[in-house]
């Protein structure tokens, strides 16, 4: 009995732990950015961008850290100017290539041309998958976990705390 009541609490904690992962810094700029995403992909406006610029992002994990090359295209129209950063497979394995990838549709705000975007496949598939529930499946996950820790503690909870 007192096993299973350490398992529930034990479900309940990993619960907290998944609806905690959604504060993160990381998750909440990308929630923002989905959002900022979604509105500028339905009433922004388009130019044509080139690289101007690479950024450099570090990733993998402990075992296989890899660095790519990200490109910056830089646009202008009469009457904006910004920049838009590449994303996830937008990136080259090399600076080389990073520089030399192609002019690209740029998608932006005509209100604030800071909010810009590559106009992409590989970026709407990152953002639309974001808006469109990832972020969901976690809060849903956590919360049933949570849900269930809890019934399962209060049902396999030791007899001497039962109402008497």
């Amino acid at each position: 009995m007192r096993k299973r009541f350490i398992a529930a609490i034990l479900l309940a904690g990993f619960g907290v732990f998944f609806l905690a992962m959604l504060l993160f810094p990381k998750a909440v700029q990308a929630r923002a950015d989905a959002s900022v995403w979604a509105a500028v992909s339905q009433s922004g406006m388009t130019a044509q961008g080139a690289v101007t610029d690479v950024d450099a992002e570090v990733r993998g994990s402990k075992r296989h850290i890899h660095t790519v090359y990200c490109p910056a295209y830089s646009f202008e129209t009469a009457d904006a100017s910004g920049v838009a950063r590449a994303h996830n497979k937008d990136c080259q394995p090399t600076r080389d290539e990073a520089l030399a990838a192609p002019p690209a549709e740029i998608i932006f705000d005509p209100e604030n041309p800071q909010r810009a975007f590559v106009n992409s496949p590989e970026t709407r598939w990152h953002f639309e998958n974001d808006v469109r529930g990832g972020q969901w499946l976690v809060f849903g996950f956590g919360a049933a976990m949570l849900g269930g820790g809890i019934f399962a503690a209060y049902a396999t909870r030791p007899a001497k705390w039962s109402a008497e």
